[in-house]
């Protein structure tokens, strides 16, 4: 939970690239919830520098861990932030 606290006030602070400098904590044993939003969060930071492949790779990856709301508001903004930074000759399925 701190990591994805501190990942999100970073990023809110317009620091992503210390936000993606985080290294994210295993989540393998931790409930889904949990699991989804660490994702989440990470993949937003990622999407923030412009990494859009890897975003939208761990965005879906936390989508289909949990259907809990704060990662489904997460994959919405992962998705909406692609697609700003995205020209018209992206390719990517958001």
């Amino acid at each position: 939970n701190a990591y994805a606290l501190m990942v999100r006030v970073l990023l809110q602070q317009g620091r992503a690239a210390e936000a993606c400098a985080l290294e994210p904590p295993d989540v393998t044993e931790s409930d889904r919830g949990m699991r989804g939003e660490v994702l989440a969060s990470r993949a937003l930071a990622l999407v923030t520098i412009g990494r859009l492949d890897e975003a939208i790779a761990l965005g879906k990856e936390a989508a289909a861990v949990t259907q809990g709301v704060e990662t489904k508001l997460l994959w919405l903004a992962i998705r909406a932030v692609a697609a700003l930074k995205c020209s018209t000759s992206c390719r990517m399925a958001v």
